[in-house]
């Protein structure tokens, strides 16, 4: 009996943790942060134009999001070193 119940609670524990795994919730944390960001009194409310790297973290859920809300996703050319200097530079001369 009681390695009866030993077993249904490994089946219980493992299908809870592939359930809610590392992945799983940074991928449901980002399409969150990315939705608070563009609700009507947001950050991003107004935004026409979202820069952002390459790098994996952002993912097509993430990109699904502000797309929806009618922003245009640019992403920035791969491996570009002197990209934060030429962005200050043209924010200071706007």
């Amino acid at each position: 009996m009681l390695t009866e119940k030993g077993r249904l609670l490994d089946k219980l524990l493992s299908a809870v943790i592939t359930i809610v795994q590392p992945e799983t919730l940074l991928k449901w944390h980002r399409r969150l942060v990315a939705r608070n960001l563009t609700l009507k009194d947001g950050p991003l409310a107004k935004a026409r134009f979202l820069l952002h790297d390459r790098d994996a973290k952002y993912s097509q859920d993430f990109d699904a999001v502000f797309q929806s809300a009618g922003i245009e996703l640019l992403k920035l050319p791969p491996q570009s070193p002197n990209l934060k200097e030429l962005v200050s530079y043209c924010a200071s001369r706007a």
